[in-house]
């Protein structure tokens, strides 16, 4: 891996690394991170749970036509990136978790493996699992899924080349819930983006003082207090590890761990190019595409009025949604 991936991050690293690789520091910072933000991902990320289904499900009737038209009964799956277990939960829940022989839970944080590994107890499947990067796993699978962990990847042509060698033949690669470059920077999007912004500006202004006070509440209640102590949390631990001289600010944090999302001050990238994901695949072809997040909220957290058109624009495949779902074919 060249340290060209990491470009961005120098200003940041040079300033407040007490380490001698910027890769390092990446890495040591992103596992730290992780492993102090699962006590607190499920909760912080209940969004995930009430918006992703509908997403799972969506590719998952191309998934399924995809193994009947090869007549495949039964898949081994890998958990790229696993987290708590989420993704792998909605998949083994849906029409395909049927069809799962095997699931391979795999993550570098051992934190997040052993929550997700804790939730596999109830899904009478075999289970294997790993704390460590795919490139440490030897094994093939007719299914690989990710889910939110492309932006988490500086190099990602090195991440796809490790995922094609690790599928057999027809296997199928799904990625979900990652932000798209050429959505976020098109003026469809951003001009979405700001209309939001302007109608929920007018619904706050005329709200009565008794809805703003609730409606405070309602984000501590979500855990906005407890994402204020995993940050100092994580910056105790990481001056314990002697890896910065100073504390971190939370974009700074998220600069490293969220490298492709954009506006965070030392991201690389304002989201994933779909054109640059075709260019890195060498053995994979593209089978299905599609975007949401229309407006840049998740639509359980967009107004009423929003709601409606998310809807309509998901019915038209509108390709202007900052978030995508890709499934990609071993040729």
């Amino acid at each position: 891996m060249t340290t060209d991936v990491f470009k961005s991050l120098t200003p940041l690293f040079e300033q407040k690394s007490n380490l001698d690789s910027i890769k390092d520091f990446h890495e040591k910072v992103n596992l730290t991170f992780h492993n102090i933000e699962a006590k607190y991902y499920d909760k912080i990320h209940a969004e995930m749970w009430i918006n992703l289904p509908e997403q799972i499900d969506r590719i998952i009737n191309h998934l399924y036509a995809w193994l009947d038209k090869q007549k495949i009964q039964k898949i081994k799956v890998l958990d790229l990136g696993c987290g708590t277990g989420l993704a792998a939960q909605l998949l083994i829940d849906s029409l395909v978790g049927r069809k799962i022989a095997s699931m391979f839970l795999l993550d570098p944080s051992h934190a997040m493996l052993e929550r997700a590994k804790k939730r596999s107890l109830k899904w009478n499947i075999p289970i294997n699992s790993r704390c460590g990067y795919i490139e440490d796993v030897d094994e093939k699978f007719d299914l690989i899924i990710t889910s939110s962990v492309l932006h988490h990847i500086p190099d990602i042509p090195q991440f796809i080349s490790y995922i094609e060698n690790r599928l057999n033949a027809n296997g199928v690669f799904i990625s979900l819930h990652d932000p798209l470059a050429e959505a976020i920077d098109s003026e469809t999007y951003q001009n979405r983006t700001a209309r939001l912004t302007q109608t929920k500006r007018a619904n706050f202004q005329n709200r009565t003082l008794k809805q703003r006070i609730t409606g405070k509440i309602i984000r501590i209640l979500k855990g906005n207090i407890k994402l204020e102590a995993y940050i100092a949390e994580v910056n105790q631990e990481l001056i314990h590890l002697n890896v910065i001289n100073t504390h971190l600010t939370p974009a700074e944090i998220w600069s490293i761990t969220d490298i492709h999302v954009e506006g965070l001050p030392y991201s690389a990238n304002n989201g994933i190019s779909l054109k640059n994901l075709e260019e890195s695949v060498n053995d994979l072809s593209l089978a299905y595409f599609n975007t949401y997040c229309f407006f840049g909220t998740l639509k359980s957290d967009l107004p009423e009025e929003y709601k409606v058109e998310e809807n309509n624009l998901t019915l038209t495949d509108d390709k202007f949604g900052r978030n995508f779902n890709s499934m990609w074919i071993r040729k």
